[in-house]
């Protein structure tokens, strides 16, 4: 999509008028499509996610996963052990780096990112032997900074769009599966209402 005006939506393939409009993308491509004053009280932050398989005895604790102290100097924001919740795939450790506090990873490199992890699990988990394999997922702007005041700048966001249009992100109401359902479900219900 390049333009919502009304109802009218614009893409490069034409102009389209729709009766409801749904927007679920990206926080950056989003301030392009709806400009809004919300959206620079909105920043960004990035959010990577690195996969590694290990053998399933190297994982030292019961649990599925654990998450790191707001205080902590890491990078690393926390794990899941997936392979506690899947076990006939392996022990998969899924780990999360970036944040808020962490802007030099606003573009790192996926040898960083690697390194990082395997660090992660040395000094987290106590694993050192090297995975049978790894890979990452880049999030640059992948998550939204919580800052003094977000709630309003989003409420006066969503209440300045047409009530045919609908707006889906987790930029919005958390970052979360479970928020980003239970809005996903809400604006459902909200459809059901307009028909």
């Amino acid at each position: 999509m390049e333009k919502v005006q009304g109802k009218v939506l614009t893409t490069d393939r034409g102009a389209f008028e729709a009766d409801l409009i749904v927007i679920a993308i990206p926080l950056t491509s989003a301030t392009r499509l709806l400009p809004h004053p919300a959206w620079n009280f909105l920043p960004t932050h990035p959010l990577h996610v690195v996969h590694t398989a290990v053998r399933e005895s190297c994982v030292p604790v019961q649990g599925f996963g654990y998450l790191t102290g707001a205080g902590e100097a890491t990078p690393i924001l926390g794990a899941v052990f997936d392979g506690k919740m899947y076990p006939q795939r392996g022990e998969k450790i899924t780990m999360f780096l970036g944040g808020d506090a962490h802007p030099e990873l606003s573009t790192p490199s996926e040898e960083k990112l690697h390194a990082l992890a395997l660090q992660g699990l040395r000094e987290h988990l106590g694993i050192t032997q090297r995975p049978e394999w790894i890979t990452c997922v880049k999030g640059e702007e992948a998550g939204v900074a919580n800052r003094e005041g977000q709630e309003q700048h989003v409420r006066s966001l969503l209440q300045s769009l047409p009530s045919h249009t609908l707006l889906l992100g987790n930029y919005l109401e958390g970052v979360s599966v479970d928020h980003c359902i239970k809005r996903a479900v809400d604006q459902v219900e909200r459809v059901y209402a307009l028909l």
